[in-house]
């Protein structure tokens, strides 16, 4: 930007006035200045532009602070350090300690504004009598072009304070920017272009001058006693869905995700090169068992296959893998990508999270559910904060209706699992379904009652606000046999003539309509809590009509209906220590209630339209949302409504109508003249809290945000205005959630050049059929997709048999690492015994047939290494997905071994007691029948419980103990021996070790 320089040359013309020049820096400018003015006039002018400069950045320094005041947050270089004493353990105390530091950090900020205010004044003053001074020792002409000049410098050094205090301000307060004006210290009255806008935006013009978001209610606190801080509140308006950066690589979980993948590729080549002979064989099943290979023998190969009624299987998968050296670029292929991975670096130097946000993470961790409950808002994507007596208070009042659930004194969950056991053995019989269905696949192994959990509903009136009622029924005993049912209710919903699948189909069924007759108005309908309100002879009886008119009956409607009823009346749960059932209605928790709720409403509209003299020109539902269109007038509208409220006794709507416009889902319906047209529409609670650009997921999955949001709106949106307006809404929304301006660009300008039928179409996805890598994401592992092609490329095509046996490449499939949602939030608030001490210990049961071949206590030792381990796990005879280390008791002995299982440690631990028994030739049995030897010297501890419940992770797990341990009786060879080590890698690949003194969370080192 132009400015004076301290370099300029004195020129002559003839006998006309001498003057300064200064041709770089003026633009070929020149002001008329003798010689002997030119000293006072440079100090003047320096003077001036350095008290203008002053001033702009003191006066965006007090706008900034007073931004700072007005969303209570302090800023880093006035924070105060709360050097809380050790001895301080009352939340209360510190909390009250932290809010006290705070005020006084305020209290300081409000000096620092007292003090800039005077020291602007003062260069006022000073400023205001330069300027009068440059008016009387220059002409009109002169001091024009340097007020110019000056205004110049004036716009360019507030472009930079702004852009430096947004900067603060997004990461202080990670909020809408702070809205600056300029001080009209100098300003330009002639038409002249603005300055330009900073380097940054100046390639991306669209977002010159962002829009400004309103103030985010990202944060509800409705706590009366928790006043969460400044970094607390930043950490919780990232969102629920912000992925942290773990601090290291989980090289287990890695190696795990890598043998797996290996094993399917390798699984894959044996059954592409044997399927000519062997046509029955299915990829990723063993071969027929055979006497050479003995690994097959107990594999259930006749077993009925589920995944066509959308059931995985609950057997546990295959440990086969096909021998190495079979293909030399498939073993160099697999070796490759196991090397790779194993010597990528565990640690990152890059966080997400300032120091004081990991710390506030750690303390929501902590104090999880303890004082204060965590909770996602019902809609628009904030998060409350609640006391924990609110919320418990709230879920009672809910559960103490009696008409809809029934309080138990005991957990009924393994009397529920007998219950499904001995109805589906009985039903397989009746219907003769014992070729098509398993038993095991229908079943849990290990069932728990479901949990209870609300979602508060902040857009609607009271305090506490109400909650949205569900029970979580993940691992519950109806979980899978409600998600069986669902299968086949799913493909009935869509024959409903008021179905709409989502918001698309709905816009299509509204551009389909064309104009409306006069006197027309919109109306919507809800249903008042349907799912608790549908009774189950209603229910059922919808459901049983419409699962007789399926053409394929190979599953009996009988079949499912009895399931079904099974489900609505063994809904158990749990809240706050206490067990429920549910009465009447269905969980919102399980996997059929949308397909169940939308068929009774199908059935129950149908008979309400039926029975209703007038009708209504359009009839639309999204599972209890209405939205028609009615023609007959407003007296027969009421008449109208009065008939929907008295068809059924419990189920009840609650409607609006309007001659305008009305909200429907996401969707603002205008009526004008008989022409309808569609505008976004969004709650006044909904906080446009987008995932954070840098949240820890795969840079595909962010770049995918503003294209897909732009298309929504453009799909929506049926008006140019509307379309143009909501866009830059959006852009504004993505560029507060730090979303750079060269994604949002393209994205925009590719939606804009899109048509709007375009984006009302539906696009079928083409089934992939590429084998997949999935792996947890870590962004050492970012570059792993082009590692994971150059391999495929320059090895295993080397072969060219394999381009027919691999087509297409592997692809990578990224799962998200943890985030704020799994870390800070559970569904069950019970707290955890304050008896809860670490270590393996008998359970309750005291006809248990191991406790005299338990070794308990809370620490294991090698008999090798002779180092003992500590356990920070609780464990008992009932844990399952564990690893157990098994010991010698005779002195002179001493020998261990290592073993896994995912069954629970009482069904373990008597097979290997009845291998010992049956002389079986395996590890455990052939070392406790050597002389002197018996099943009193057997001795077992559980070591730790694996928090992935996934073979290839928990064989992992195993390999590691084994390496750390060195137990003996594992190197026991036997005919019968079941691979339990880690394969031995090819020779050119090498492992990284963990450093000596660092172990996995689970186990400290003594």
């Amino acid at each position: 930007m132009p400015q004076l320089s301290p370099h300029h040359t004195i020129a002559s013309s003839g006998t006309s006035p001498r003057y300064i020049q200064s041709p770089s820096n003026y633009n070929g400018r020149s002001f008329l200045i003798t010689p002997d003015q030119w000293p006072t006039l440079k100090k003047t002018f320096f003077l001036i532009r350095d008290l203008t400069i002053k001033i702009i950045k003191q006066q965006t320094h007090v706008i900034f602070l007073r931004h700072c005041i007005r969303h209570k947050a302090v800023p880093k270089g006035m924070n105060l350090d709360p050097n809380i004493p050790s001895f301080v353990k009352n939340n209360k105390l510190i909390s009250r300690w932290n809010e006290n530091i705070s005020n006084l950090g305020l209290k300081l900020v409000k000096i620092v504004i007292k003090s800039l205010n005077a020291s602007i004044k003062e260069f006022r003053n000073t400023l205001n009598s330069e300027i009068l001074k440059l008016k009387t020792i220059s002409s009109e002409q002169n001091f024009n072009s340097m007020y110019k000049q000056i205004s110049k410098v004036s716009n360019k050094t507030f472009h930079q304070q702004v852009k430096t205090k947004n900067k603060k301000s997004f990461k202080l307060l990670n909020c809408c920017s702070v809205t600056f004006q300029h001080s009209d210290i100098f300003t330009v009255k002639s038409k002249q272009k603005c300055s330009k806008s900073p380097n940054n935006l100046r390639k991306n013009r669209r977002f010159r001058h962002p829009f400004s978001p309103p103030e985010k209610k990202t944060v509800v606190n409705l706590s009366q006693h928790f006043t969460p801080t400044a970094c607390q509140i930043n950490l919780l308006e990232k969102s629920l869905k912000f992925c942290p950066v773990p601090h290291i690589l989980d090289k287990t979980e890695t190696s795990a995700d890598t043998n797996h993948f290996t094993a399917k590729m390798r699984r894959h080549k044996y059954h592409f090169d044997n399927q000519p002979t062997n046509s029955n064989t299915s990829i990723g099943n063993p071969p027929t068992p055979t006497s050479s290979n003995p690994s097959t023998k107990d594999s259930k190969i006749s077993r009925p296959n589920m995944l066509k009624f959308g059931i995985k299987s609950q057997a546990i998968p295959t440990a086969w893998i096909p021998e190495a050296g079979v293909n030399q670029h498939l073993d160099e292929f697999c070796a490759s990508i196991t090397n790779h991975i194993a010597l990528i670096p565990q640690r990152t130097d890059k966080d997400n999270l300032s120091p004081d946000e990991r710390t506030a993470l750690k303390d929501f961790i902590k104090n999880i559910n303890k004082d204060i409950v965590i909770r996602p808002a019902d809609k628009g994507g904030a998060l409350v904060i609640q006391d924990r007596a609110d919320y418990i208070s709230a879920c009672d009042s809910l559960l103490s209706d009696e008409n809809f659930y029934k309080p138990l004194h005991y957990d009924p969950t393994q009397e529920i699992s007998k219950k499904l056991t001995v109805l589906l053995k009985s039903l397989l019989s009746v219907f003769r379904l014992e070729n098509l269905i398993s038993i095991q696949d229908l079943q849990n192994r290990f069932p728990v009652a479901g949990r209870f959990y609300t979602l508060p509903k902040i857009h609607k009136p009271g305090s506490p606000p109400p909650g949205r009622p569900i029970v979580s029924g993940n691992g519950s005993v109806t979980e899978i046999i409600s998600s069986f049912v669902d299968y086949f209710l799913k493909d009935l919903v869509p024959s409903l003539d008021s179905y709409i699948q989502d918001t698309t189909d709905f816009l299509r069924k509204l551009d389909a309509l064309g104009p409306l007759p006069d006197n027309s108005v919109i109306f919507t309908l809800d249903v008042t809590s349907l799912y608790t309100n549908i009774p189950h002879t209603d229910g059922i009886a919808a459901a049983e009509k419409y699962l007789n008119k399926r053409e394929s009956q190979e599953i009996p409607t009988q079949f499912l209906i009895k399931l079904m009823d099974f489900v609505l009346k063994n809904n158990n749960f749990s809240f706050n220590g206490q067990n429920f059932i549910q009465i009447q209605g269905t969980a919102m928790g399980t996997k059929m209630a949308p397909s169940y709720a939308c068929l009774f409403m199908g059935d129950l509209e149908r008979d309400i339209l039926e029975n209703s003299p007038d009708k209504p020109f359009l009839w639309v539902r999204f599972i209890d949302d209405i939205f028609g269109i009615w023609t007959h007038g407003m007296e027969k509208w009421h008449i109208f409504y009065e008939h929907l409220n008295s068809s059924h006794n419990h189920i009840k709507f609650v409607g609006s109508v309007s001659d305008t416009c009305i909200p429907f889902l996401d969707v603002e319906v205008h009526l004008d003249n008989g022409l309808i047209s569609t505008d976004l529409y969004c709650k006044p609670t909904n906080s446009h809290n987008y995932l954070p650009w840098n949240s820890c997921h795969p840079k595909g999955t962010k770049k995918g945000i503003p294209y897909s949001q732009a298309l929504r709106i453009r799909r929506i949106c049926s008006e140019p205005h509307y379309f143009n307006k909501r866009l830059y809404q959006l852009g504004g929304y993505l560029r507060s959630c730090n979303y750079p301006p060269k994604y949002i660009n393209p994205a925009f300008a590719l939606v804009r050049s899109m048509p709007r039928s375009s984006a009302l179409e539906y696009r079928q996805g083409q089934r992939n059929t590429r084998i997949t890598f999935p792996i947890t994401f870590h962004p050492n592992l970012r570059n792993l997709p082009q590692v994971l092609l150059e391999k495929y490329t320059n090895i295993l095509l080397r072969d060219p048999n394999n381009k027919y046996t691999f087509k297409e490449p592997p692809m990578l499939a990224y799962r998200r690492p943890p985030n704020l949602r799994s870390l800070i939030t559970r569904a069950s608030i019970t707290r955890q015994p304050d008896t809860h001490v670490p270590g393996f210990y008998d359970c309750l049961n005291t006809d248990c047939t191991i406790h005299t071949h338990n070794f308990t206590g809370n620490t294991f030792t090698s008999s090798v290494t002779k180092k003992t381990y500590r356990m920070i796990q609780t464990l008992d005879c009932n844990s399952h997905n564990i690893i157990y280390l098994v010991t010698c008791t005779k002195p002179d002995c001493q020998q261990q071994y290592v073993g896994e299982t995912g069954r629970k440690h009482k069904d373990r631990c008597p097979e290997h007691l009845r291998d010992i028994k049956n002389a079986s030739d395996v590890p455990v049995s052939v070392h406790f029948r050597l002389p002197g030897h018996t099943t009193k010297n057997f001795s077992v501890q559980v070591i730790e419980h694996c928090r992935k419940e996934n073979t290839p992770f928990r064989k992992s797990r195993e390999w590691y103990w084994q390496r750390v341990l060195k137990p003996q009786i594992n190197k026991i060879h036997c005919s019968n021996t079941r691979r339990t080590s880690k394969p031995k890698p090819q020779k050119s690949v090498t492992f990284k070790t963990r450093p000596k003194g660092k172990n996995f969370k689970g186990i400290k080192e003594k």
